[in-house]
């Protein structure tokens, strides 16, 4: 994956809401396994949530207790699973920022399609397993 700026996923605007709300699959991310069935939640899309939890709180103006554990959530997440690749800095002068490193670089990442439609089908399975499709709690 080539990562590289975009005019998607603005803070606000005409299109924010509906190209945030995109990167969550059917169900929002949660998984049900077991017998019975329990919920477990993928931590890439409790971060997601965070990142969203956080737009709404520049947007708005509110900043409550669930911004706080999101901002607490998303730093112990970049410490936890660090990603140690090496990004050049594109000017040579003395006082350099992160706005002077080249993130644009090739990156190998997970195939979101796969987990996008695993996620799906387990939703289908949990939708007919409890019968209603009504009973999945977000």
């Amino acid at each position: 994956m080539l990562m590289q700026d975009t005019v998607h996923y603005d803070i606000n605007g005409s299109d924010a809401e509906e190209e945030w709300e995109s990167t969550f699959p059917r169900g929002e991310g949660f998984v049900y396994l077991g017998p019975e069935r329990r919920r477990f939640g993928l931590s890439t899309f409790h971060q997601m949530h965070c990142l969203q939890k956080i737009r709404h709180a520049l947007t708005s103006g509110n900043v409550g207790t669930h911004t706080t554990h999101c901002l607490t959530y998303l730093r112990l997440m970049v410490l936890c699973r660090s990603d140690l690749q090496l990004e050049p800095v594109l000017d040579e002068a003395q006082e350099v920022s992160w706005l002077d490193v080249d993130w644009s670089r090739e990156r190998e990442c997970k195939d979101w399609g796969q987990l996008y439609e695993w996620l799906g089908k387990n939703t289908d399975e949990y939708e007919g397993w409890s019968g209603n499709e009504q009973d999945i709690p977000v």
